[in-house]
């Protein structure tokens, strides 16, 4: 083809597609295009030093390089890297993944002798025009080998600069101009572009022809192959176990690595027919087929049988084979029989290793990496299994009260029944409860064995109780009556009555009972055979009234027992001396104690608090006397203080006194304590301005000879005396005198 144009000028940018034109394995060295060749030198790595091509990418392998270069000035270099990196540059400045500079050749080396890095494409960027013929690019139909003997390739070339002239040799031979011819034997093709004047450099394609593939018709011939024997596989395989490109398959003797791209799936026991290809190749000490083409899909199905092996029967010699380790046990990735051991490797068909601590029938494939393995497709447990035991518990015997019943086996697999009294079996799930006479027997099964126990109950019920709070009794107040019941079991059936008729139950208040009444309970469950029935009686006296005035003292119950407790409102009571109708309740008490001196309020980091409320106001008090003691702190010389409706109490034999006509009556007294404070008595005097008689100086309802005395003494004491109560002024002249006296003995002879 003539030219039609004399010059040709580009610039801009040049892309490479690494992900195709490339077989898998395919030794790559240089590539050019549009006038920018990529060179690629072989790495120091010792497993691999070359550039190659995996089918999707170009490998450079660690210390390799990679030379980009141009007849103009390059001034960006951007890289698709999809796996490492680790790349630098002897111009310009390199950082993730891209380049930038002026230069028309720049060296790229990839660190380190491990590692490697896949460019998928890299794309260069020309800074300037320049004026020249674009390199010609020869491509190959079919465009991947490998090719035979016998084959015929054909062979296109192309230039990238409009109307230039291609040329070829083959074999360093004459140049034929022409872009398109048939290869038939292996050869080194040439080609170049002229147009005009200008010539463009050459381009290079070895193309090698093999000699026809070898047969084979069983795994033995295939493993006396030399590495890198293109072959086809005449004989039937039967598949073990296929995960990505790993194929494991075995024929009557010996098993096989097949590892590519396999179009197929496979299961367990299919049979894969003859006339596939493949390549002999050796990884890391075993033998494997690579580049497999023609697989086609299973013929039949037919489960292999494991061949039997020791530990250390696991080797090359049986590489590849389905075979059953027995007896064995796990160990730290490793297989254990006895003394001896061999490599565990279960991340190739994530078969997950158990616990160590049985023993195992292991079936597998057997490998090797550089030593021997074993990859486990299956653990059978053989661990022997213990004797199969059943207990019931407790122990059978005589009981008061139920019985909970728990059957236990040692085996959490095994069946478990019980039946009673040698009725129908039960499956056992969880404890049971037994409340009258039974004999239990339980049995257990796993299959081989049958095993059982036997345990008699001899059960006594207590009988029902039922407790009333507060108890039967006299009170000068209505009373909520709460009913607590005991050892009721299963259904249970209760009915209240209030003086014959039934009532409701409130469970938060109990039965209000205002006046005198009998409180009958009956009772009746599912397992006691009679009808338990209780009865309390309950009298509600109302206090007389209160005289128009007198003297009561308090005292506190249980004061001489000595007993540091904390008390409630039910322990601490008071009653009154003189009319045992006039009851006071200790309420809101905070930390009350009993102590052998009375009450005592509090400890000694606490305050107390305790209120007594009058079931009757007590009218016109005029004192109120307690007998008190306040605890004295020896080493500091204080006392703590105790108080009367907050008044503070005096040490001991505290007087408060309260005035005359009070707005209100006294309901109640509230006693406080710093800290600690012992109260044992509480005496009120109340009244009017003079006693309900006239003479009546002691007020005892009468006028006798001692009022005369009291009268006497008086007239000593200047109108005063202890003990008087009433007005000595017994004829209202104002003084107290002899007058009194004579009228004193008047009244006594007028009775």
């Amino acid at each position: 083809m003539m030219a039609v144009l004399t010059t040709a000028a580009w610039a801009g940018t040049v892309t490479f597609d690494l992900t195709t034109g490339f077989s898998n394995g395919e030794e790559v060295s240089t590539i050019e295009k549009n006038g920018v060749t990529l060179t690629f030198d072989k790495g120091t790595n010792s497993n691999t030093p070359k550039w190659y091509s995996n089918g999707t990418a170009v490998r450079l392998y660690g210390g390799g390089t990679l030379n980009v270069s141009a007849s103009a000035t390059i001034s960006k270099i951007e890289f698709n890297i999809t796996q490492g990196d680790q790349l630098s540059a002897d111009a310009g400045t390199y950082e993730s993944g891209v380049w930038t500079g002026e230069a028309t050749s720049v060296t790229f080396t990839q660190g380190g002798t491990s590692g490697h890095v896949r460019f998928q494409g890299i794309t260069v960027t020309i800074d300037a025009e320049v004026q020249g013929v674009a390199t010609p690019v020869i491509t190959l139909d079919p465009a991947e080998g490998p090719y035979y003997e016998g084959d015929e390739v054909n062979v296109g070339i192309t230039c990238a600069t409009e109307g230039a002239t291609i040329y070829y040799a083959l074999n360093d031979g004459d140049w034929t101009e022409g872009d398109n011819f048939d290869l038939t034997e292996s050869a080194t093709i040439k080609a170049k572009a002229v147009l005009g004047e200008e010539e463009s450099d050459v381009a290079t394609k070895v193309v090698t022809f093999l000699p026809a593939a070898t047969t084979v018709s069983t795994v033995a011939e295939f493993n006396a192959l030399q590495d890198d024997t293109e072959l086809t596989f005449n004989g039937t395989l039967t598949v073990l176990g296929q995960t990505g490109k790993y194929l494991y398959a075995q024929d009557a003797n010996n098993g096989i690595l097949i590892f590519g791209t396999i179009d197929q799936t496979y299961q367990m026991g299919d049979q894969i027919p003859a006339g596939f290809t493949g390549k002999k190749t050796t990884y890391k000490g075993a033998p494997e087929m690579t580049n497999p083409a023609g697989l086609a899909a299973a013929t039949a199905n037919a489960a292999p049988t494991a061949i039997e092996l020791t530990v250390d029967q696991v080797d090359l010699s049986n590489f590849g084979r389905y075979a059953v380790i027995r007896g064995a046990s796990v160990m730290d990735n490793y297989i254990v029989v006895g003394s001896d051991s061999v490599a565990l490797y279960t991340d190739r068909f994530g078969v997950t290793a158990p616990a160590t601590g049985s023993v195992f029938d292991i079936y597998g494939i057997v490998s090797y990496f550089n030593g021997n393995q074993f990859m486990p497709l299956e653990f059978v447990d053989v661990t022997p299994a213990e004797q199969l035991t059943v207990a019931i518990t407790p122990a059978g015997g005589d009981y008061d009260g139920p019985v909970t019943v728990t059957i236990a086996c040692n085996n959490p697999d095994a069946i478990v029944t019980y039946a009673i009294n040698n009725g129908d079996d039960v499956d056992y799930t969880e404890p049971f409860t037994l409340y009258e006479n039974a004999t239990v027997t339980a049995y257990a099964t796993d299959g081989d064995q049958l095993v059982e126990a036997s345990a008699t109950y001899n059960i006594t019920l207590p009988a029902i109780t039922a407790t009333f709070t507060p108890e039967a009794g006299t009170y000068y107040t209505a009373q909520n009556v709460k009913v607590a019941i005991e050892n009721t079991y299963g259904e249970t059936i209760v009915a209240y009555y209030l003086n014959g008729e039934e009532v409701e139950y409130d469970a938060e208040n109990g039965i209000a009972v205002t006046e005198s009444a009998t409180i009958k309970v009956e009772v009746m469950d599912e397992h006691h055979a009679d009808v338990a029935e209780f009865t309390a009686d309950y009298v509600i006296s109302l206090p007389e009234p209160l005289p128009a005035s007198g003297t009561a003292t308090i005292v506190f119950a249980d004061y001489e027992t000595d007993s540091n407790v904390e008390m409630s409102s039910d322990d601490v009571m008071a009653y009154i001396t003189e009319g045992a109708q006039y009851v006071a309740g200790a309420t809101d008490i905070v930390k009350a104690y009993k102590g052998l001196t009375g009450i005592k309020f509090s400890s000694s980091k606490a305050n107390g608090t305790m209120t007594l409320n009058f079931i009757e106001a007590f009218p016109n008090v005029k004192t109120v006397e307690v007998e008190a003691e306040n605890w004295h702190n020896a080493t500091t010389g204080v006392y703590d203080v105790a108080y009367m409706n907050g008044v503070a109490l005096a040490d001991s034999m505290a007087t408060y006194t309260i005035a005359e006509n009070l707005e209100e009556p006294l309901a109640s007294l509230t006693l406080t304590a710093t800290k600690r404070a012992y109260v044992k008595s509480i005496t009120i005097t109340w009244g009017d301005s003079q006693p309900a008689i006239i003479g009546d100086l002691n007020n005892d309802g009468t006028v006798d000879v001692i009022d005369v005395n009291l009268c006497v003494n008086a007239i000593l004491n200047d109108g005063t005396a202890s003990g008087i109560i009433g007005n000595p002024d017994v004829n209202g002249d104002n003084n107290v005198d002899v007058l009194d006296i004579n009228a004193l003995i008047n009244i006594i002879l007028e009775k």
